[in-house]
């Protein structure tokens, strides 16, 4: 409810794509490796099974031969027909992860097409390069303001070696599903249903918080802790959310 559906979905609109993307899905099965090359859909078809095996691994459900591996294949592949004209991106697998975690594939289809249509995820979905630096822009002023030392290290120590892009993608892209762990980013998404796009800036800068101490390193150590590699995060719920209630605090005009 509180995710809203203004792009007036219905579970008929989740089994309408999904019948497409099976229909398709067989007719790639039946083509050739040299002619499933020509078919646009076949790479995203693949990633989206590929994928599925790297949701939540510590729930052991979203895997093959777990029981909501089917669920997150069937939304993924409907939503990759919905929006056709952006197919499947990487990170899109954890967040239907974290929406079948509490809904039916059909809600959770619906659910997902309307936060991409909210501004901040649309724009890391599109890669809309204006947007994300904006986005970019406003964590570093309240990164400014909240952890001067560690803003400095990551945009003027490293200013050469590393781009916001390379730290700050992965938190917004999987809209802080990914090396989270579900408890935490289920807080995270409770906040950011009710409140928009400025609480996904403030839990960024709570993550790099809670990170701080690990993060004075080179780029390879950066990006070992922040990159779209590794694993799951040891962050306490409640100490995480304290934070991101106070990286809010810290400048109230920066989000």
């Amino acid at each position: 409810k509180a995710i809203g559906n203004e792009l007036g979905l219905a579970e008929s609109s989740y089994n309408l794509a999904l019948t497409r993307a099976k229909e398709l899905d067989r007719r790639i099965s039946a083509l050739g490796t040299e002619e499933q090359t020509r078919v646009k859909e076949a790479p995203w078809f693949a990633a989206i099974r590929r994928d599925s095996s790297a949701t939540f691994p510590e729930l052991r459900i979203f895997q093959p031969g777990g029981p909501l591996h089917d669920a997150l294949l069937d939304v993924l592949m409907a939503y990759a027909m919905y929006r056709a004209d952006i197919g499947y991106v990487y990170g899109t697998h954890t967040i239907a992860g974290l929406l079948l975690l509490n809904l039916s594939p059909a809600a959770s289809f619906i659910a997902l097409a309307n936060v991409f249509n909210r501004p901040t995820p649309l724009a890391f979905l599109v890669h809309d390069v204006g947007a994300i630096g904006r986005t970019h822009a406003l964590a570093l002023n309240m990164l400014r303001h909240k952890l001067p030392a560690l803003h400095a290290h990551l945009t003027t120590a490293l200013k050469d070696q590393l781009s916001p892009e390379d730290w700050l993608d992965p938190l917004f892209r999987t809209l802080f599903t990914h090396r989270v762990p579900v408890d935490v980013a289920s807080r995270v998404w409770d906040v950011f249903v009710f409140e928009g796009d400025k609480a996904l800036v403030r839990a960024a800068v709570a993550v790099l918080g809670a990170l701080e101490s690990r993060l004075y390193g080179s780029r390879a150590e950066v990006l070992e802790l922040l990159g779209w590699e590794g694993h799951v995060w040891d962050l306490r719920e409640e100490e995480f959310m304290a934070v991101a209630r106070g990286a809010g605090k810290a400048d109230k005009g920066t989000a």
